[in-house]
């Protein structure tokens, strides 16, 4: 759910909302304003009363993510590419990349990406991977309240370092977090080939 509230501000300023419109009884102007910073995170029922109040459904927020998430500097698709050559100096060069652009401007996106990259490395090193570097991702998964694109992203890239219990853990998560996500085109283009994909990892495993 990375950025959800830099797009709900977007929203809330396109349609000519101050925080006091949006704000109600249940969410505070300081809760959204944390929210839209990045500072905090809010239930799915606050979540849901927002984008009510900013005449906002679920599947118009959704492309509007898909939108920010393209337009931002991210690298998914080295990442892709580099695990899919196997190689190893480009999955380094991957790293030493997000790194410069960290100091620049700082991004969670990018942040996981380079865990994940580090952990490909490892394993084509044949080094053990770090453990809380792991968990990092793990726990992160494991604290959304709606996955979206980023969350499946996250799980689909993630899983060659975990083990059976952890996999058959996030995967029933997934059933449960991405219903609201499924609801959508998009998301059920996106979440189904996922569904197959980590079913068939437990299968083999």
């Amino acid at each position: 759910m990375e950025n959800f509230g830099a797009v709900l501000k977007d929203i809330r300023i396109s349609k000519n909302f101050r925080l006091k419109d949006l704000a109600c009884n249940e969410i505070s102007e300081s809760t959204i304003s944390r929210f839209e910073n990045g500072v905090t995170k809010l239930s799915i029922n606050h979540f849901y009363i927002l984008l009510d109040r900013l005449g906002t459904s679920f599947s118009e927020f959704e492309e509007l993510v898909h939108c920010y998430y393209s337009q931002k500097v991210c690298f998914w698709g080295e990442l892709e590419n580099a695990v899919n050559s196997s190689d190893i100096f480009l999955l380094q060069e991957l790293v030493q990349k997000i790194e410069l652009r960290q100091k620049q401007e700082k991004s969670l996106c990018n942040y996981h990406i380079k865990l994940i990259t580090e952990q490909q490395i490892n394993r084509l090193a044949n080094l053990p991977y770090n453990s809380s570097k792991c968990n990092e991702l793990i726990k992160y998964l494991l604290s959304v309240d709606t996955w979206m694109e980023y969350e499946l992203k996250i799980f689909y890239n993630s899983v060659f370092f975990m083990n059976t219990k952890t996999i058959s853990l996030l995967y029933r998560i997934v059933i449960k977090k991405t219903r609201h996500f499924l609801k959508t085109e998009t998301g059920a283009r996106r979440v189904i080939p996922l569904y197959l994909f980590n079913l068939e990892l437990l299968l083999k495993k």
